[in-house]
């Protein structure tokens, strides 16, 4: 017997050891309430707008700048990143219009930045030319008269 009360709590201690833990049930994971749906959606409806308010002062600077005549390219981006939003907040989904807005406006800021370097490239192009005609003016006047003062001395010694 004593044998028996010695090896119930080793057998015990055994069947504990190789024992599974029990399992917990996952908890389902909490949904948002309808507030909380709503403070999001109204959160990225207010980026939304803001974004594209950013987008339409970009392109109107773009536009001042003749950003569609000199960057064609570059505007077209804009105008379909800015028609994507549209679709997009259309469509309820208020993350996607912000970012494509967001994206819009970066490419509108793109096409006024090059246009106006395009602006100052040309400016300084007219200017060197004006600068060849006037020098090439000069040189013209410069030999004229060069020219005029061998006839007009041939006439003097002609008239003596």
């Amino acid at each position: 017997m004593k044998k028996l009360i010695f090896l119930f709590p080793i057998v015990l201690l055994l069947i504990a050891a190789c024992a599974t833990a029990p399992e917990e049930e996952p908890q389902p994971a909490p949904q948002p309430s309808e507030e909380e749906i709503t403070d999001t959606d109204t959160e990225f409806k207010q980026k939304a707008e803001t974004n594209l308010q950013q987008a339409r002062d970009a392109k109107l600077k773009a536009e001042s700048l003749k950003a569609p005549q000199a960057v064609p390219q570059l505007f077209g981006e804009a105008e379909e990143l800015l028609a994507q939003g549209r679709a997009a907040e259309s469509d309820e989904e208020y993350q996607e219009a912000a970012e494509a807005y967001a994206q819009a406006e970066a490419k509108y800021i793109e096409a006024a930045e090059k246009a106006e370097e395009l602006r100052r490239e040309a400016m300084k192009a007219i200017q060197q030319a004006e600068q060849a005609i006037a020098d090439v003016e000069k040189s013209a006047a410069e030999a004229e008269e060069e020219i005029a003062l061998p006839v007009e001395e041939q006439e003097g010694e002609n008239n003596e």
